[in-house]
């Protein structure tokens, strides 16, 4: 392929993959952007559903707690395909026995616009500032799960994952499907 980016598109469609995973590998240097593909590069080239994941080497990730972060503006038409992903991998993760929270939206916004979660998730209430509501619901150590829009994550995911709080930052792209189905 012409490019690592289109590569892993093509391998993606070639094995029908739901979900395309992705390790953070950090902030860049110049190395970075002479030898390879960038994760927003990745995600612009590819047509199914991204996950980029910064998970904190040190941590057990069997012990902690899984968040959903969905905020008032994730419930607008345009985001609401990327927080459906979101809540998807949440759930999924979620049945495996794991504590959900999910905020800080109530879960009646979410019923609105037919996002399903497990019967067991929280959802705690707090500030509606999201860095505030993280570090009042979620303890260092839980997984995050961020939908993001566009190609670029969020910098709130940059100041999530500083704080000790390892970040799963989900994006559908187009003619994505659910998260659910697959490989």
């Amino acid at each position: 392929d012409r490019s690592i980016a289109s590569g892993l598109n093509r391998n993606a469609i070639q094995a029908e993959s739901s979900l395309l995973l992705l390790a953070w590998p950090g902030p860049k240097d110049a190395r970075g952007y002479l030898l390879g593909a960038s994760y927003s590069e990745v995600v612009a080239a590819t047509s199914v559903p991204t996950m980029i994941a910064a998970i904190h080497p040190d941590r057990d990730l069997t012990e902690h707690r899984l968040a959903l972060v969905a905020r008032d503006e994730d419930l607008g038409p345009g985001n609401v395909p990327s927080l459906r992903i979101a809540a998807d991998v949440a759930s999924t993760l979620a049945q495996r026995g794991r504590p959900l929270i999910v905020g800080p939206v109530a879960s009646g916004d979410l019923a609105a616009i037919d996002v399903d979660l497990p019967d067991a998730a929280e959802f705690p209430g707090g500030p509606e500032d999201l860095i505030e509501w993280v570090q009042h619901a979620t303890e260092p150590g839980d997984i995050i799960i961020l939908p993001f829009l566009g190609i670029e994550l969020r910098s709130v995911a940059f100041e999530i994952y500083d704080s000790g709080r390892s970040v799963l930052a989900v994006t559908p792209n187009p003619e994505s499907r659910s998260a659910l189905n697959g490989s």
